[in-house]
């Protein structure tokens, strides 16, 4: 199973808000080759959160809402042909209770890249560095 190759996973942290006063453990999440989400809980079978999360294209990062089922996504698409292959990045809002996907900043490239995403504390606000 390419679950776990690393040329095209991706991984990240996820605490999700307890609903109860006992804190929960953090769980490892990753994006697997075929462009689902999966979460890897401590001592439990790996769990499908999300098919195809990356659409045909590559994640390159997430990030996870601090208080709900949402995610920042970059994906990353390859344009052009042969030498001329360029690569073009966008950040998307991806909510997973509603399965709206909204892009926050699409086709950043060839020269700049998007990399860590992320949310504020309270989940109000989010950012992204974008660089050459």
């Amino acid at each position: 199973m390419w679950l776990l190759a690393l040329s095209a996973a991706l991984l990240a942290v996820w605490t999700p808000v307890p609903t109860q006063a006992q804190p929960r453990p953090a769980v490892l999440t990753l994006v697997a080759g075929d462009g689902n989400l999966w979460a890897l809980p401590e001592g439990a079978p790996p769990r499908l959160v999300r098919r195809d999360v990356a659409r045909g294209t590559t994640v390159t990062a997430l990030a996870w809402h601090p208080s709900r089922p949402a995610l920042l996504v970059v994906r990353q698409v390859w344009r052009g042909e042969g030498v001329a292959r360029e690569p073009y990045d966008t950040l998307l809002s991806l909510d997973l209770a509603a399965g709206d996907e909204q892009a926050l900043y699409p086709d950043v490239g060839p020269q700049a890249r998007i990399t860590q995403p992320g949310f504020g504390p309270d989940g109000a606000w989010s950012y992204a560095q974008v660089a050459c």
